[in-house]
């Protein structure tokens, strides 16, 4: 019976961590922005967002909790860069991002919070 517990518990896990993930990036730079994102197997290309264009992509988060896509943003001949989906810091299925001239900023529906962070 214990067996049978740890089992289905495992199951659950695994089926929640392979759910897909949706990451949503709009621009709020005030200006036309190139965008590649990319993870360790896929390569996203490169998208050019005007100013309050979002673009999207989703996935399935790996079992592993090691799922990490970073972009790059692209304007005044300037690069800037930052991890926009990183599993030990994003509990999100539907990430929303906006990204400013300072950072990005990831919007929490549920609780009604906005996080900002710096370009690395």
């Amino acid at each position: 019976m214990l067996l049978l517990s740890l089992i289905i518990s495992s199951m659950c896990m695994m089926s929640n961590a392979v759910r897909r993930r949706q990451v949503n990036i709009t621009n709020k730079v005030g200006k036309n922005v190139l965008v590649r994102c990319r993870s360790k197997n896929d390569d996203l290309h490169e998208h050019l967002l005007r100013n309050d264009q979002t673009y999207s992509f989703s996935f399935k988060h790996n079992i592993f909790r090691t799922t990490l896509f970073f972009c790059r943003f692209t304007w005044d001949d300037k690069l800037h860069c930052f991890n926009i989906y990183d599993a030990h810091r994003d509990a999100c299925t539907n990430c929303n991002w906006s990204f400013f001239t300072d950072g990005p900023c990831l919007a929490e529906t549920p609780k009604n919070k906005t996080t900002c962070f710096i370009y690395h």
